[in-house]
């Protein structure tokens, strides 16, 4: 199986509230292929376990992943593919950017960029999922929910939730999800 890691997109728009955006992403994306795409022929590494393994080899992930460091990360992580990628929120329009190494070369052999408006977040990370999938010659069945419209608190507090499980506040991360689900029941 091809073995890929996606590590927290970065938010490049300078806008504190949107910090969270970025994890929330590349928790969606880990969610979307792994829903989508066959276990035997792609398997994705945990958040979590990325997490750890980079920090325990003082590895900076960050959205300046060059040539070398694509390389030592996957090294680090026992991966072929590295998924890197920036999102930019300014007033309602969304841009996502991600890019995939080749941990061998350091090479970039895919990049997708998606442009909409915010409440369309589901829609354009399923774009990049699908292409992804697609650029690995990975089969992406059509997802059995389809992605709706969705506010920018809904995708706000998501991330903030995952942030906070990442920081090990397990109990603020348990309670912003229930704040999530009150005011966005059919957000999965």
């Amino acid at each position: 199986a091809t073995r890929v890691a996606i590590l927290d997109f970065e938010n490049i728009s300078g806008i504190a509230k949107y910090d969270g955006l970025g994890k929330a992403m590349s928790s969606m994306l880990i969610s979307d292929i792994e829903a989508n795409v066959s276990p035997k022929r792609l398997q994705l590494v945990e958040r979590a376990q990325i997490q750890k393994v980079l920090k325990e080899q003082d590895f900076q992930a960050s959205g300046s992943v060059n040539k070398n460091t694509a390389v030592q990360a996957g090294k680090i992580l026992g991966v072929n593919y590295l998924l890197v990628g920036d999102v930019y929120i300014l007033n309602d329009q969304l841009i996502i950017n991600a890019r995939l190494t080749n941990t061998e070369t350091g090479d970039i052999v895919f990049s997708k960029k998606q442009e909409g408006k915010t409440v369309a977040w589901l829609t354009l990370k399923t774009n990049i999922a699908k292409d992804l999938a697609l650029s690995l010659s990975q089969p992406f069945t059509e997802p059995t929910i389809p992605d709706k419209e969705v506010s920018v608190a809904t995708i706000t507090t998501f991330g903030n939730a995952v942030t906070a499980k990442d920081s090990g506040n397990v109990q603020m991360a348990e309670t912003l999800t229930t704040i999530l689900l009150d005011f966005s029941p059919d957000f999965k």
